[in-house]
């Protein structure tokens, strides 16, 4: 970003940074932390902090990368502080990323919607954290570089996280439609 010293110019930039990346910082911070609540406590600490940041006369040239490695550092401070680790609520927080507002789905929509998310949660808890938090992170559209940036890891590294969740989870689904597969074969 751009040396905005002048404060309304300032103000302007973190709120335009703010309306574009609030949303994914905070599915990528509820994906760490244990309860809504800090997520959006996390997520708006982090952008305070690009703004006093900037303010102080700094300068960030990727701000994506930067803010997402700032929530990514408070989220951890949170769940070391609230002594629950990311494991532990994983399955909560996945659920929480999975819901979609329907406004009036039938009972074959809910009972395959609860069988996705139940297929959807056993693959995920198949990633290790790392693999987990890179896939996060190109899903909300970092690339590689940002993703290293963000995690603290070589570049080289990220590479290789993508490729184990991307094979752990094409194994998944392969097993999921090898059993479906059969059971409709029985059926038919």
């Amino acid at each position: 970003m751009a040396d905005t010293t002048e404060p309304s110019e300032l103000h302007r930039a973190v709120t335009a940074a703010f309306e574009a990346l609030k949303d994914p910082v905070f599915r990528y911070v509820a994906a760490i932390v244990s309860e809504d609540q800090t997520a959006r406590d996390v997520t708006q600490e982090a952008f305070v902090r690009l703004y006093e940041h900037l303010l102080k006369g700094h300068r960030i040239a990727h701000v994506q990368a930067w803010i997402f490695r700032v929530a990514h550092n408070l989220a951890i401070d949170a769940v070391r502080r609230d002594g629950v680790t990311a494991g532990h609520h994983a399955a909560a927080a996945d659920e929480r990323a999975l819901d979609v507002a329907d406004p009036s789905p039938g009972a074959e929509d809910l009972l395959l919607s609860a069988e996705s998310r139940s297929r959807l949660r056993h693959a995920l808890g198949r990633l290790s954290g790392q693999e987990r938090r890179c896939l996060d992170l190109r899903a909300e559209g970092l690339t590689y570089r940002e993703i290293a940036e963000v995690l603290g890891i070589r570049h080289t590294s990220v590479a290789v996280f993508l490729a184990r969740g991307l094979k752990k989870l094409a194994a998944v689904a392969a097993e999921a439609d090898q059993r479906y597969g059969a059971a409709a074969a029985k059926l038919s």
